[in-house]
């Protein structure tokens, strides 16, 4: 089950999401080919992206955001990805 795999993966760097009230929200406003979902533990909440392959820039995504906050900018915080660039 989808949901299952999310909270998974997201519990081994934030192990807070291990409990097993957690709920998984689908967000349907999507784009690029990308879908984002919102894991919750009570008040705590962490959002995920998850990237398709059918579009370049996606590729991007992670290290542009590092480097728009490297200058200061507001960009959400990027704590893993598995995208690579070729």
């Amino acid at each position: 089950m989808l949901s299952e795999n999310l909270i998974e993966q997201t519990a081994t760097l934030f192990p807070n999401f291990a409990k097993a009230d957690t709920r998984v929200e689908i967000i349907e406003r999507g784009g690029s080919d990308r879908k984002f979902y919102r894991l919750r533990v009570g008040e705590e909440s962490v959002l995920l992206i998850k990237y398709g392959g059918l579009r370049e820039e996606n590729q991007l995504y992670a290290d542009i955001a590092r480097f728009l906050a490297s200058l200061g900018i507001a960009v959400p915080r990027i704590f893993f990805t598995t995208l690579r660039k070729a």
